[in-house]
């Protein structure tokens, strides 16, 4: 079982992105201590550990939120990110929702990328702000961990959370479970003779609906290229099928939320051949052949 995935590349680095954390704090009109915070994780359902609580106070504005982290002892050997320091940075969202009537738990399931410019500090500090995309169905939020002058160290990108329904909650509650971590690099050769760019979509909307055919169970002149997904009931559980198929094939890492972004034939294809046009294009310029069911022969 795969439950997550994606894909790293080192780069350069470039000069790290500067906040000015007094500025940011004086947008804030409210201000809630840790203990506050964690009463509020509490009636959602998280009931944080002691090592977990690293929140020590949020100062909350409009679409801002920041939080001050500090650590009660040593932090957990053998990793170059705390996870307690990350998690808290993200418990700093919880501002975001600060003033709501109808808050639900919500659980992250993406996040759109990562960039790391130095050693996460300590003390330290996470600014939360909407990020694209953002909506009330699907909050996509940017987190930085800063440090007490405000030079980031860790930006998380579209870090994505969705609501969890009632019934989900209870089955989650009812049926617990470890889960290990077991990470798998797959190294990558880049490859020449890129395809025409005019060429590509076409390409991989001839691949994708062949791949949703099988997939569904759908004869493919009935998968129409406009036409929503979700109509040929392609719904979260096949979203995770197909995602973990296009990695398959095309070593692809997509987030979850690009189906919602790009919820049809012709529009996931255009995605593709514009934010993939590197991986994709020498795949099918190699390609002699494609399959019906959307895999590609040399």
């Amino acid at each position: 079982v795969v439950y997550s995935q994606g894909w790293a590349q080192l780069a350069e680095a470039d000069e790290a992105p500067q906040m000015d954390l007094a500025a940011l704090r004086g947008q804030c009109e409210q201000r809630l201590t840790s203990e506050a915070c964690y009463a509020r994780f509490a009636q959602l359902g998280l009931s944080y550990g002691l090592s977990f609580q690293v929140l020590h106070e949020l100062w909350i504005g409009d679409d801002l939120a920041v939080g001050a982290l500090r650590l009660s002892g040593e932090g957990p050997v053998g990793y170059a990110w705390a996870p307690n320091v990350l998690d808290g940075a993200l418990q700093a969202s919880v501002g975001m929702t600060q003033g709501m009537t109808d808050v639900t738990l919500a659980l992250p399931f993406a996040v759109a990328q990562v960039r790391q410019w130095g050693e996460l500090p300590m003390p330290a500090w996470a600014v939360v702000q909407p990020g694209a995309g953002d909506s009330a169905a699907i909050r996509k939020l940017d987190v930085d961990i800063v440090d007490a002058n405000g030079k980031v160290a860790l930006r998380l990108s579209g870090f994505s959370t969705r609501t969890v329904h009632d019934e989900a909650a209870e089955q989650v509650a009812a049926a617990p479970q470890t889960v290990l971590l077991a990470p798998q690099w797959t190294a990558q050769q880049a490859m020449a003779q890129p395809a025409a760019v005019g060429e590509l979509p076409s390409q991989i909307e001839h691949a994708l609906t062949g791949m949703l055919s099988t997939q569904l169970k759908i004869a493919r002149e009935e998968l129409e290229r406009n036409v929503l997904l979700s109509e040929f009931g392609f719904d979260s559980i096949a979203q995770i099928a197909f995602s973990n198929a296009l990695h398959q094939q095309y070593s692809l890492a997509l987030s979850p939320t690009i189906f919602f972004e790009y919820p049809t034939i012709a529009a996931l294809a255009d995605y593709l051949a514009r934010e993939h046009q590197a991986v994709l294009a020498p795949v099918f310029a190699v390609t002699t052949t494609i399959r019906p069911d959307g895999r590609t022969v040399s």
